[in-house]
């Protein structure tokens, strides 16, 4: 039924061969294991919008249902990886991009939202066997267009079950409605996590099940930038165990301006590390001075020499370490 309903919608159902032609027709070209949509008609956004959709299996009609991703912003250059994202975590991955997008000529959150909540999700939903309910639900933020872009769906928590921003700027768009019981994964850099670990405590939200971070790396292709694996964990297996620290420079000079940095990480209850970047932290005696967002510990005015003791809580987890002021 599928198929007849897509040729009827997209009477060009080309092979391969054709997929690099230019056009502004709506297309569908099918791979095993892919099917790439140009030009899909949307009464919201127009022409122009490109999806890709990987699949668990080599073709349609699937055999079972699998959960849904969707990933929205992904340029099309950076799909390397998406096969075989979708065979070993064993999920639909639909990755949604369109030639506007990189001109900023998307600007209209509402209009965005409208498309992925109105128009692709039913149409997903309807023609891919996609298991029901939030939890087999995933989000994904390219960019901090990507980022505005899905974060209003919150408003939507019944469809919706976890979300992903990949460096997705310094956002404020945590909706009113309650989000304690959405997974989040955020990568990004320090400026970005930091600002996302205090947005994500401020609405009550715990570490390890309810979110986790990792610092950008630039040997991590687009794709795999998102832990997979934490997002399609059981909640069960991700309590936060214990946390571990580290500073660059365990020695502090007391007459010059001297600073430090320091990394956190966060261990989960199935074994796995994330970066953690603490709101605040306390210092015994109060020689020093914590700015997450350039994780860096820095000395005050007027500090002494000595022992200082560097203390962290993050969801009554606790770190400890000490640092030693000099005066050179």
């Amino acid at each position: 039924m599928k198929k007849i309903i897509l040729f009827l919608v997209f009477p060009f159902l080309l092979i391969d061969v054709y997929a690099s032609t230019p056009t502004k027709e709506s297309r569908l070209f099918v791979h095993p294991f892919r099917e790439v949509f140009v030009n899909l008609p949307s009464e919201t956004l127009g022409l122009g919008v490109r999806l890709t959709i990987f699949l668990p299996e080599e073709k349609i009609p699937l055999m079972k249902q699998y959960p849904l991703a969707i990933w929205v912003g992904l340029p099309q250059d950076r799909l390397a990886a998406g096969e075989q994202i979708a065979q070993k975590y064993q999920l639909v991955l639909a990755v949604v991009s369109w030639e506007t997008w990189a001109g900023n000529q998307v600007q209209d959150p509402h209009a965005v939202e409208t498309f992925l909540h109105r128009e692709l999700m039913p149409y997903l939903e309807t023609n891919y066997a996609v298991l029901p309910g939030g939890e087999n639900r995933i989000l994904i933020g390219q960019g901090e267009k990507g980022a505005q872009a899905v974060l209003p769906l919150l408003k939507h928590p019944d469809w919706l079950g976890k979300i992903a921003l990949v460096s997705p700027g310094t956002f404020d768009l945590l909706p009113t409605v309650s989000v304690k019981n959405i997974r989040f994964f955020i990568r990004g850099n320090q400026q970005e996590l930091a600002h996302a670990q205090r947005i994500l405590e401020s609405a009550g939200i715990s570490y390890g099940m309810g979110f986790a971070m990792r610092y950008d790396k630039a040997e991590v292709s687009a794709l795999e930038a998102v832990d997979w694996t934490y997002l399609t964990a059981a909640t069960s297996q991700l309590q936060l165990k214990r946390l571990d620290a580290a500073v660059q420079k365990s020695f502090l000079a007391v007459h010059q301006p001297d600073e430090s940095g320091l990394r956190v990480w966060a261990k989960l209850h199935n074994g796995e590390w994330f970066d953690v970047v603490p709101t605040a932290l306390r210092f015994s005696p109060p020689y020093l001075n914590w700015d997450p967002v350039s994780g860096l510990i820095k000395v005050v005015p007027g500090a002494a020499p000595g022992a200082v003791k560097v203390n962290g809580v993050v969801d009554n987890k606790r770190f400890s370490l000490k640092m030693k002021l000099k005066s050179y």
